[in-house]
């Protein structure tokens, strides 16, 4: 890659990461930081509530993960899972980018004692599971918006045609994987013939077609981990629902779980936004303030709840950052006794 495009993307996230410290900055300082900390202490137990709330959705998500490990593979403890999952969150906080990191962390840190095509499989049904539930919660908030929201005819219009889109998007995904459609293996072809990473491709053609193909299979061979991973999926959504519901209720406002539904769907698609910024530092925040006023709530109110929900972010990143170091010591250690490790068991991920 030239230096003039990397720099521009160094420039562009750095520019991201300045918008988002700065709005972060002038909402606290409207709101006044003594302020926000007394609102903050007010909500007492209800921190420790939201944060137990984050402890579920965790590991919900590690269940759904290691379930989507073929069982005939899957020697690995549920408590490694766990440990790779809050490593990888921890790290995803840095944003996109730290999402990519994180996955893969967690392809390479389960071990070559799992095939690689089964490592990269399981990661990518378990994202793809989460991704395609958030996009249901989405499409059922915004279907769902109306009817709590007093909105101008304008955002109507808006929330129908995001609606119709993620349909849409639905739809050709259950055509591909009922009808096999080779979306993967044919996008590696073509990209050989326009002479992209050829050599890379030709290389790994064979563990593509494999991966895909556990991708199609999934549900068909192993349906009843399929459908628990969907579940568990579906509960981390959940749990972000009800952290919504109970720290406004906390509050003394009960927008009610249609509510919360609505309010958690507008926030995944703040967190999308979020991406590219770095660890969504502001946007989120403002994100939240703007989808209070929609429920006719004021800004501060929108704020506080965001701090609630960061406040549990950082606590379990705490903790995945731990998990992170230890994972990297044992890593070390391994070397040691064992010498040179294959390529795939690496875990380079900057700390």
């Amino acid at each position: 890659m030239s230096e003039a495009p990397l720099l521009k993307r160094r420039v562009v996230r750095l520019l991201n990461a300045a918008f988002g410290v700065a709005l972060l900055v002038w909402l606290v300082h409207r709101l006044g930081l003594a302020s926000l900390i007394e609102d903050v202490s007010r909500l007492g137990w209800g921190i420790a509530l939201v944060v137990a709330l984050g402890g579920i959705a965790h590991v919900a998500k590690a269940l759904a993960w290691q379930l989507a490990l073929p069982p005939d593979e899957n020697n690995i403890t549920f408590l490694h899972f766990f440990k790779l999952r809050l490593a990888s969150e921890a790290i995803g906080q840095l944003g996109i980018l730290g999402q990519a990191f994180g996955e893969g962390l967690r392809v390479s840190a389960l071990g070559s004692d799992v095939p690689i095509s089964s490592r990269l499989s399981s990661v990518a049904i378990d994202r793809g599971l989460f991704v395609v539930t958030g996009a249901i919660v989405v499409l059922v908030g915004l279907v769902s918006a109306p009817f709590s929201l007093n909105l101008a005819q304008r955002w109507l219009l808006y929330a129908r045609v995001f609606a119709v889109g993620l349909i849409i998007l639905l739809l050709a995904l259950f055509f591909a994987i009922q009808k096999r459609w080779p979306v993967l293996s044919c996008s590696a072809r073509f990209s050989q013939r326009l002479g992209c990473c050829r050599a890379w491709l030709v290389e790994r053609e064979h563990l593509i077609t494999s991966i895909e193909n556990r991708l199609f299979s999934f549900h068909r061979d192993s349906p009843r981990a399929f459908w628990a991973s969907l579940g568990l999926n579906v509960l981390t959504h959940i749990a972000s629902l009800c952290e919504i519901y109970v720290v406004l209720l906390l509050m003394g406002f009960n927008i009610g779980i249609l509510g919360s539904l609505v309010f958690e769907a507008l926030t995944k698609l703040v967190n999308v936004i979020g991406l590219l910024n770095p660890g969504n530092v502001g946007t989120y925040e403002g994100g939240n303030v703007l989808i209070a006023r929609m429920f006719s709530l004021s800004s501060d109110t929108g704020l506080i709840l965001a701090v609630a929900r960061r406040i549990r972010s950082i606590f379990w990143a705490g903790i995945g950052s731990v998990c992170l170091l230890k994972l990297n010591k044992n890593r070390y250690v391994s070397q040691e006794n064992s010498g040179p490790q294959d390529e795939t068991q690496r875990i380079s991920v900057p700390i």
